[in-house]
């Protein structure tokens, strides 16, 4: 084995966290991890999250450029909340696009219609690989049974 090819807690790519600094949640390495925003979102799983908030915690400000970068990686963040076992509800609008964003709460019956909404949506734009959406149809029928 190469010498270079042996992993040292230096060459060792370290994975990053939410930490707290100047009391503001933040990236540890100061960049957008859908993991991350996952992780984010869940924590805030009882209110709606704009994606503004979004926007000032993963790009330190909350300007248009900013949001329009978090409702372009809303999909992957998406796919991180699923990852989790959750379901994310994003509310949009006509003219911005996604607007905010939650992780469905089954005791909610409009959040959990809602959330039906939304995946019909998705598969009829054909965005989601099957996979995908069986997995989110698996984990909307356990909402509804968990109520």
């Amino acid at each position: 084995m190469p010498e270079s090819a042996i992993v040292t807690p230096e060459t060792e790519k370290r994975r990053a966290i939410l930490t707290k600094l100047n009391g503001r949640i933040v990236p540890s390495d100061g960049r957008f991890h859908p993991h991350l925003a996952a992780q984010y979102v869940t924590e805030r799983d009882s209110r709606w999250i704009e994606t503004g908030e979004l926007a000032k915690t993963f790009y330190f400000s909350n300007t248009e450029t900013n949001r329009r970068r978090i409702r372009h990686n809303m999909f992957r963040i998406m796919h991180a909340v699923q990852d989790r076992n959750r379901l994310l509800i994003v509310e949009t609008d006509p003219r911005e696009g996604h607007k905010r964003c939650k992780v469905c709460d089954p005791r909610v019956i409009e959040e959990r219609q809602m959330a039906r909404r939304q995946i019909d949506r998705l598969e009829k734009m054909k965005v989601l690989k099957v996979e995908r959406l069986d997995r989110a149809r698996e984990l909307l029928a356990l909402l509804e049974q968990a109520v």
